[in-house]
């Protein structure tokens, strides 16, 4: 599985050619997290059209949307409260 990011996606859409990825990666799914989906959806509803093509692919599960463990969840916040506490020097 690959995982791409919201800036792979987007510049993909962008330029009409959200092909080329999947001929890059042949025998591989690609997948998003579900911070990268908000991130599409947002865009969508801000009128970033070319992203409706990527939100339509995820409904057909061209795209899969990935689901986070217990485990990830935790690791996750944990590193967003180090980051926070490190930035504002608490």
């Amino acid at each position: 599985m690959i995982i791409v990011d919201n800036n792979i996606l987007s510049t993909f859409a962008k330029i009409g050619r959200l092909d080329v990825l999947f001929q890059l990666f042949p025998k591989s799914q690609i997948g998003i997290v579900p911070a990268v989906y908000n991130e599409l959806r947002i865009g969508v509803t801000k009128g970033h059209v070319q992203l409706k093509e990527v939100m339509e692919m995820i409904q057909k599960k061209s795209i899969r949307l990935l689901t986070l463990t217990e485990a990830e969840i935790f690791l996750h916040q944990l590193f967003q409260y180090r980051l926070m506490k490190e930035n504002w020097n608490l």
